[in-house]
């Protein structure tokens, strides 16, 4: 289940124009080591830690940095994610028809087009230059 978005309805929660506010109390023991009539004793007490969360509401552009993309896998992954974001492209060009008992037809299809397009992609830039 996909939850585009959500408020929280709570004493502790704020909300402004660009930033959620929110108080949290976080309750915790604490061992204390204690003198006691001269004596030194373990007690334990209950402790609480105030804390304020303030949230953006504006959600940044997030980028990633794939570091170790080479080899077999990486190479199957990205080639499966260019053709699952190219599909509706490719395959009005080749005007190719999803059929109902075959889902992974097109995204076969769409794998082996994104191959196919990176060969040429590769040869184009090998061909020696005529002078």
């Amino acid at each position: 289940m996909f939850i585009e978005s959500f408020k929280v309805e709570s004493p502790n929660v704020k909300y402004t124009e660009n930033e959620i506010h929110s108080l949290y109390d976080y309750q915790t023991p604490e061992l204390v080591h204690e003198s006691k009539n001269g004596a030194y004793q373990w007690t334990v007490k209950p402790k609480t830690v105030k804390y304020e969360f303030k949230t953006d509401t504006h959600v940044p552009k997030l980028g990633v940095m794939l570091v170790g993309w080479g080899g077999n896998n990486g190479s199957t992954l990205t080639a499966g994610v260019i053709a699952n974001r190219e599909y509706f492209k490719s395959f009005r060009v080749l005007n190719i028809q999803k059929k109902s008992g075959s889902a992974m037809y097109p995204k076969i299809t769409g794998i082996l087009k994104v191959f196919e397009l990176w060969t040429q992609i590769i040869m184009e830039r090998n061909e020696p230059t005529q002078t």
